[in-house]
């Protein structure tokens, strides 16, 4: 209203023939003037003394053009009691009942809101709405969609958190984007063909896991997850549906997932136990390794000695094996013989068994040498210390297989017979002085191959028995 005033002033400096006492009636026909615009719009003023037109009125150039609605009220009912300066120029000011315009106001149903009426709502008419929602409302949807106010969700709504414009538009109740991170539930709760779309006929069988494979946001591209696969491998993987097994694949069963991993045709491992035929159907250089051209002459398939996960060897079947040991067992191709091995024939299994080297029996046939040269103490068991005193020839008493004896060969022992048969001796066999009970001691005779003589008396000087021994043959096994 002060740039009104200003104006009015302006063209009263113009009017300078106007005397001062008529300033007062020229303040009056301004505020007619006014009086007018407010009711009419733009109207035109004359002097009243000369009759001359001052140029229209424009409200616009108050700052608050009059437009739809506001064309139509009268002027006192903004400026109230004549009063212009103050004059309210937004909504709430108008219609929120804060001050002396008695404009409309909000109902008691309207939504809640701070925001100016012109938000939402046109000038010409309250139920002229431009729009409903404006950036005060974004995440306070609530607040009016909750079936009092304005539509909220429907017992046929999916079960979700969150708010509504999530999911939808600020328009329309079509769903604009669907965030998954609200919805409460698996996707079978929606994704069921039902509700929403779900997996079509030709869907492979599947558990009901949709993210497992899909993601939140389309439905392809979608990633294999063979976890939740339901069936064998070739139920997709035959060729018709999906990629199977090319026209150079080893002949095998149909468990894919035995060699290959989920993700990749590439193989983790061979698993064998899938394999049908021999081990030479792959392993012949060409589809798979094979022999090397340093391999031990065999007939054997493969694992006779290899293991399924490796070319090392379980074990060596050696009955397969048409050479000797020693073409193997020489130090180069395979072990052989250490320094510390008896000197013996390179017939490794006179004396090993074929799957180890431990002995199952030595066969003294194949040594070279002398019992001594390995019975020894250190290489083989020698003789203790309880051993009678003889020769190094242990054959001579012994077996070949075991110590016990086939018989002591008396020629091999050093000593008198004594020194081994003491023990042995039973002094009532031994008469030495006839009808008295004087007998020979195991001294006296400790060379049992020797005279006994049984004599008349004490004295020894007459002899009653003769005896010129031997008495006892030491190889005849016993004392007789």
């Amino acid at each position: 209203m002060m740039s009104l005033l200003g104006f009015c002033v302006d063209k009263m400096k113009i009017k300078k023939k106007l005397r001062q006492e008529f300033l007062s009636q020229i303040s009056l026909l301004i505020l007619l003037f006014v009086v007018t615009i407010f009711m009419h719009g733009q109207v035109e003023a004359k002097d009243p003394i000369k009759g001359e037109i001052f140029p229209e009125f424009d409200h616009f150039e108050t700052g608050f053009p009059l437009e739809g609605m506001h064309q139509r009220v009268e002027c006192d009912a903004c400026h109230v009691r004549g009063i212009f300066k103050g004059t309210p120029d937004t909504c709430r000011d108008c219609h929120g009942g804060i001050s002396a315009i008695s404009a409309s106001s909000k109902p008691l149903n309207h939504i809640p809101t701070f925001i100016d009426c012109n938000e939402c709502h046109s000038e010409n008419n309250w139920d002229q709405i431009i729009q409903v929602h404006s950036a005060e409302s974004a995440d306070r949807c609530e607040l009016c969609h909750n079936g009092v106010f304005a539509l909220t969700k429907t017992t046929s709504h999916i079960d979700v958190v969150g708010k509504c414009d999530d999911c939808h538009g600020i328009t329309r109740w079509d769903v604009a984007r669907l965030d998954h991170d609200f919805v409460i539930g698996d996707c079978e709760s929606c994704h069921n063909g039902h509700q929403v779309s779900g997996k079509s006929t030709q869907h492979l069988p599947t558990v009901n896991t949709c993210e497992a494979c899909h993601s939140t946001t389309r439905w392809s591209p979608a990633r294999m997850n063979h976890d939740v696969v339901i069936n064998q491998c070739i139920t997709c993987h035959n060729n018709a549906q999906y990629e199977g097994k090319g026209t150079m694949h080893i002949s095998s069963d149909e468990f894919c997932d035995n060699c290959h991993v989920t993700h990749t045709w590439d193989t983790e491992i061979i698993d064998h136990s899938s394999v049908i035929g021999s081990c030479e159907n792959c392993h012949n250089g060409i589809v798979a390794e094979g022999k090397k051209d340093n391999h031990i002459i065999t007939s054997a398939q493969c694992n006779a000695c290899h293991s399924v996960i490796s070319w090392e060897t379980d074990s060596i079947d050696h009955d397969s094996i048409s050479l000797p040991c020693f073409s193997c067992h020489n130090g180069l191709v395979a072990k052989g013989k250490t320094n510390t091995h008896i000197n013996s024939l390179n017939v490794c299994d006179d004396c090993h068994v074929p799957n180890m080297w431990d002995t199952k029996v030595v066969d003294h046939n194949s040594v070279i040498g002398r019992c001594r040269e390995c019975h020894d103490g250190n290489i083989a068991t020698g003789k203790d210390t309880g051993h009678i005193k003889s020769l190094d020839s242990c054959n001579d008493c012994h077996l070949v297989f075991s110590w016990d004896t086939n018989g002591v060969n008396h020629e091999a022992v050093i000593g008198i017979c004594g020194s081994c048969h003491e023990n042995d001796f039973e002094r009532d066999e031994h008469l030495k002085v006839i009808n008295t009970a004087i007998y020979y001691t195991s001294t006296e005779l400790s060379d049992c191959t020797g005279a006994c003589h049984i004599y008349t008396d004490n004295t020894f000087d007459t002899i009653n028995t003769t005896r010129n021994g031997p008495e006892h043959n030491p190889n005849a096994r016993s004392w007789d």
